[in-house]
């Protein structure tokens, strides 16, 4: 977000979509979650 690494976005072998939060951006006093579907989680 705003030029900041926000997490990853990975397809799976399977083709299963997952996201995670990087840890430099949850921890980031800036950071926020991209989605209402996504929260920022405990990593």
């Amino acid at each position: 977000m705003n030029e900041d690494q926000v997490g990853e976005w990975q397809r799976s072998s399977t083709g299963l979509h997952e996201f995670a939060y990087d840890e430099s951006w949850h921890s980031s006093p800036i950071s926020r979650a991209v989605s209402l579907s996504k929260p920022l989680r405990e990593l």
